[in-house]
């Protein structure tokens, strides 16, 4: 069966596209933060007092860092805006 076809067999069973999978991790989900563009918008609202943190966390690669240099770091090398954690 073709990937993204829904089918739906003589017994009722559908089979077809999975549901949208987010890509960010159920933290950042349960903050509400859907798409990248959300979490975009968190961290430019968050930016005053970020490097004064004790808590970091990637949505993307659902990774935590204890200070804000491991953040920042992550942030340069990945390209994943990481926010302060320890706000929420």
């Amino acid at each position: 069966m073709a990937t993204g076809v829904v089918r739906q067999t003589a017994t009722g069973q559908v089979f077809g596209a999975a549901p949208k999978v987010s890509e960010l991790s159920a933290k950042a989900q349960r903050l509400g933060l859907e798409t990248r563009g959300d979490v975009e918008a968190e961290f430019l609202r968050a930016k005053a007092g970020w490097s004064k943190g004790t808590a970091y966390h990637c949505p993307f690669c659902d990774r935590e860092f204890w200070s804000p240099s491991g953040a920042r770091k992550h942030m340069k090398t990945q390209g994943h805006p990481v926010l302060r954690w320890d706000w929420y």
